[in-house]
């Protein structure tokens, strides 16, 4: 069984090897190899496999140092979202899962 489902907050990595917070939206394909992720601040989403994932929360203290710029809002933004304080683009999580 796999760690990550629709509704979790995780950390993606981005095509420089650097981490950016998103939100899963999407199951993909059999087997949860990969899934619909949708980053937090930025008007993007993208079918990212498990490899390319890190649990939110887990790795919270290596990766979300960072808080300038858009990347700073968007950490901020992921936190809150983790912890129930804020939804994501008006929907209602009561599905979160804290992984």
């Amino acid at each position: 069984m796999n760690k990550y489902s629709k509704g979790n907050v995780v950390w993606v990595r981005l095509e420089d090897n650097s981490w950016w917070p998103g939100y899963i939206t999407k199951e993909q394909n059999e087997g949860n190899k990969a899934f619909m992720v949708e980053y937090i601040g930025r008007k993007r989403k993208n079918m990212t496999l498990i490899k390319d994932l890190a649990p939110f929360y887990g790795y919270f203290k290596k990766f979300g140092k960072d808080r300038r710029g858009l990347l700073g809002k968007a950490i901020n933004s992921a936190y809150k979202i983790f912890k129930g304080k804020i939804s994501y683009e008006g929907k209602v999580f009561s599905n979160i899962r804290r992984v």
